[in-house]
């Protein structure tokens, strides 16, 4: 955005597959993409917010390896049941080989806190998504996901939480009561912190699939 102020050719002469899908997806030519804006909520992936033709977008791009770990074909089944739902208002499109996603920006009246009760009732929309019956073709299993994760992390020895141990024998003791819970395997979000929750003007709008799968519903709040 900084190279854009200074020459305003920019846009339209860098070498840049991303602004390709932008003008692709949007009919529009690169000098019509202003105000791009890093969004910096995500852990693994590249993100920004930028402006066309007066509208405001979002895009991701995903993160270095971060393909070993999502399902995309899963993610963007869940994404579109999700719009179906009314759930997920900001979704256009998402690439399922390459996984980079065109949405619409939502902006937050105020920001998601858990211990705002109004706040809280506005996530009763979400339970549309356990009684929706919807299927994808992803198991989504919390411990032996965060088990994989850490298979991958400790061989490049980035495990160093001295309280590591007690929490994940935690994690394997709620993991056994889920499992004896009568409540059935659906589809749930399975990421359901405050960034991906966003409170606009219409209501609650749930974003970031990546984790969406086939699991119990308490994996949700």
């Amino acid at each position: 955005a900084d190279l854009q102020e200074f020459d305003s050719d920019f846009i339209d002469n860098v070498d840049s597959a991303i602004m390709d899908h932008v003008c692709r997806m949007l009919g529009c030519a690169r000098s019509d993409i202003r105000g791009i804006v890093p969004l910096k909520q995500g852990l693994t992936n590249l993100s920004f917010a930028f402006e066309v033709k007066g509208r405001r977008y979002a895009y991701r791009h995903p993160g270095v390896g971060s393909d070993a770990f999502i399902r995309r074909s899963a993610e963007v089944a869940a994404e579109s049941i999700a719009y179906d739902l009314g759930l997920d208002r900001s979704f256009i499109f998402e690439d399922v080989t390459d996984g980079w996603k065109l949405s619409h920006f939502i902006a937050a009246r105020e920001p998601f806190d858990g211990r705002n009760a109004a706040h809280v009732d506005a996530m009763a929309a979400a339970r549309a998504l356990h009684a929706s019956g919807a299927v994808v073709e992803r198991s989504a299993d919390p411990l032996k996901d965060a088990e994989s994760y850490l298979e991958a992390l400790s061989a490049d020895r980035r495990i160093s939480f001295r309280d590591f141990p007690e929490m994940h024998e935690q994690a394997r003791r709620l993991h056994a009561f889920l499992a004896r819970t009568e409540s059935g395997i659906v589809l749930s979000h399975g990421d359901f912190c405050a960034d991906n929750l966003i409170l606009g003007n219409e209501g609650l709008c749930v974003i970031d699939w990546e984790r969406a799968g086939m699991t119990w519903p308490e994996v949700d709040p």
